[in-house]
This record gives structure tokens, sequence and C-alpha cells, in this order.
């Protein structure tokens, strides 16, 4: 009944049937698809790259509010068990606040089992979001009539952590150095095709920017890393134009780096370390119309012969932006290609937690 009910609160969710609206186009043609008298024909019909960022994004949309359809419907579950019958944004601040500090001290699982420590702060972030949409006065996050919930979660989280309730066994793990030394002695890294200067180029935005998810990589475009010199003649790399992320969403004009990510070029290294010199060599590749300002910095690959890739003049990529689920792939097709252990957790982040490791020494790097 209780889900039934907050089903009915979240009724504006996107459903499937609202995807129409978004101007689905085919992608040879980039008209506005119609549909055929051939059925087959409607079923194979394709969308362009922007619907399909599009859906993405309201997908993410889609999942919060099933989360938070989730969340609150065990709260209020809880409130039923107490006899409260009044909805959640019309209980005082100071009521509210010792109904969910019982909540997350009692609530278990149908199993018996104790919640995660993230998922007990999940859910109250999750009738914060739902109290936020509302108007309600207070904050329970950051509010001084939620003290006392904010206590109980603190309270609540620190025994259930020691028990290792808050452990996550499947985190990415940090590449050492012997990993990346395989990376680049297979060959699954270098600048010698096409597909091993993508894989270099992506693990060193990963590294150097903190560039990780595909979504992040998908957004990033040509001129948003640059290449400069210094007073003393060396290159480097900047991250000069850092798009929206999680962390920073861009609602605040503040909230900037206040300093811009470099990456400076070591001649004493083979070129296919030297990040400059893979940026540099993937300038020369890419074709004329890309290197405009704005166009995806990540391109699809032109599938060439050896012969032809020899070639000075050879354009090694085509025009057409990389896919994002290609991106978010890419980590994973890596270490399997260069044969990296298949027991640890392999995904986009594993370039990330190589960038700071909690004894990695600040003046080094994993190319010298």
């Amino acid at each position: 009944m209780a889900a039934s009910v907050v089903s009915n609160m979240l009724s504006n969710s996107f459903v499937f049937r609202d995807w129409p609206h978004y101007g689905l186009r085919d992608i040879s043609t980039g008209e506005e698809s119609c549909k055929s008298d051939n059925p087959s024909e409607n079923k194979r019909r394709r969308l362009a790259d922007t619907d399909v960022e599009k859906f993405i994004d309201i997908e993410e949309n889609r999942n919060t509010e099933r989360k938070t359809e989730g969340d609150l419907s065990l709260v209020m579950v809880f409130l039923a068990r107490e006899k409260e019958n009044r909805k959640i944004e019309d209980l005082p601040p100071a009521e509210l606040d010792t109904y969910l500090s019982r909540f997350l001290l009692s609530e278990r699982k149908k199993s018996g089992e104790e919640y995660k420590p993230a998922t007990l702060k999940g859910i109250i972030s999750s009738v914060e979001r739902y109290l936020k949409k509302r108007g309600y006065s207070d904050s329970i996050i950051t509010g001084q009539p939620f003290a006392k919930t904010r206590d109980a979660l603190k309270s609540k989280q620190k025994p259930l952590k020691w028990l290792g309730k808050g452990n996550k066994p499947k985190d990415a793990a940090s590449f050492d150095q012997e990993e990346i030394d395989l990376l680049f002695r297979n060959g699954v890294m270098g600048i010698h095709s096409p597909q091993a200067l993508i894989n270099t180029l992506w693990f060193n935005n990963c590294l150097h920017f903190n560039i990780r998810g595909g979504k992040a990589h998908r957004s990033l475009r040509w001129g948003d890393v640059v290449f400069k010199t210094d007073c003393n003649g060396k290159g480097y790399l900047e991250y000069s134009a850092e798009r929206q992320k999680r962390t920073r969403p861009g609602d605040n004009s503040l909230d900037r780096r206040q300093i811009k990510p470099q990456i400076y070029e070591n001649l004493t290294m083979p070129n296919e370390r030297n990040p400059v010199s893979a940026f540099k060599l993937y300038m020369t590749k890419r074709p004329k119309e890309t290197l405009v300002d704005g166009s995806p910095f990540y391109l699809t690959i032109n599938h060439l012969s050896k012969e032809k890739l020899a070639l000075s003049g050879a354009k090694w990529f085509k025009s057409q932006p990389m896919g994002v689920n290609k991106l978010n792939t890419l980590m994973r097709e890596c270490a399997k290609a260069a044969g990296l252990d298949t027991n640890k957790q392999i995904t986009n982040h594993n370039a990330k937690e190589t960038l700071c490791p909690d004894n990695w020494p600040k003046e080094s790097s994993v190319y010298q």
C-alpha cells in the first residue's frame, strides 16, 4: 500500500512511451524516422548519438526517482507501524526527526539482516531529496532540527562498519608499475597503432586529469586539453576546460580547480610513454575538420591496412565520435588484451585509483 502511495506521489517519472518525443532519427540519413509498412524495418530503427545521450540522461533521472520511491516506501511502512498516517512532508521537523532516528536504529532487511551503512545514508538522502522538491522547511542533512537523525546515522554506521558491512570487495584496485609496463610491452598501449594510441590517450586522461566514467570521456572536447610551453621552453599538456561532473556540476561558478592539471613531457623516456608525444601524434592523425575546438576528443578508429597506416599522411581516425559504450569498456578490454590478473576488479576506475594510492610518493610518475 505504501509503495503505491509513493508511486502516485512520484507520478511524474519518465516512462518509455515518452521516448519518441525526443526526436528519433536515422543515423544514416539524419532525418526524422518514419514508420514503415514493413514491421521489421521499424524494429531496426537506429538512433542518433544525441538521442542516445538524451536517453542515458533520462534513464539516470529515472533510476534516481525509482530509488527515491523505493526508499520512501521503507520509511512509510515504518511510519504505518508507528500508527502515523500523515504524509512525510506534513510532519513537523521535531516529530520527523524522532521518527527518522528510530527508523535508522531499528530498520532491518526482510531477512532480519542489517543494512549496509551506505544504504542507510542513501535512504536519508532519498527522503531529503523528496522533501526538498516539496519545499520542506528544514534540511535533514544540515538543519538543526534533525541533529538526532544525523547522530543516529553515525552511531549506527560505526558498528556496522566494524562488522564489515561497509566493505566493498569488488572495488577497483590500482595498477602497479609492473602492470603498466605490461600494457606497453604487449602493445596494448603505445603510439604504433590507432587503437594503442586511443588507449594511451584515454589512460593519460584518467591518470593525470582524473577523468573517469565513459560519459565524462564522451563529453571531452578538442580544445579541453591543450599543448603549451613554459618559460623554459618545456612542453606540457593542460586540462583547461573542465566540464560538468558529479562533484562539480557547474551550478557554482566559484567551484573551480585552483590549479589546472598538467602533464609535462619527459624527453628521456620513449615516445610511446611520453604523454605529450602521444598527444602530438594524435593531432596529426585526426581529420583536419576535427581539429576545431568543440569537436569530439575521442574519434572512431579508421580500420586501414598496415600498409596504408604506415603512410605519412594517413588519417587513423574518422570524424565520428567514439561511442560511450566503447569508452565504458576500454579499460576492461585493455586488461584482457594485455593478460592482466583476471581476479582483479577491472573497470574504468582502475586508472583513476592509480592516480593517487595512499603510499604513492608525490614526486613519482608511473612513466618514469
